[in-house]
């Protein structure tokens, strides 16, 4: 739960928008924790990967900014940046509709 909070508060402080937390440990094996967050375009969305990446090296990164996603998998913990647009479109919360929400 500390490298939630952590990347919660980075996410928080570099602007990003409409942060959740989804704990998903009980539905998945995905891993604990999905963090979705959205920016206010590419740039932003570059940005904040880039930050979270110094912070703690990804187990691997998926998606591309100019897709308006990309997925940060730090093992149990699991960064989705979106842009507005993809946000909407692919509606994650929806998806993980049984995940509890804790932020």
């Amino acid at each position: 739960m500390e490298l939630v909070n952590k990347f919660k508060n980075i996410l928080e402080e570099k602007q990003a928008m409409e942060i959740k937390v989804l704990n998903i440990s009980k539905i998945s094996s995905l891993g604990d924790y999905f963090i979705i967050a959205t920016a206010k375009n590419e740039s932003h969305i570059d940005a904040l990967t880039d930050y979270l990446i110094e912070i703690v090296k990804p187990t691997s990164i998926e998606g591309f900014k100019k897709d308006g996603w990309v997925l940060l998998d730090f093992g149990n913990v699991i960064v989705h940046i979106f842009s507005e647009e993809s946000r909407g479109f692919y509606n994650l919360e929806r998806l993980w509709v049984d995940a509890e929400e804790i932020i």
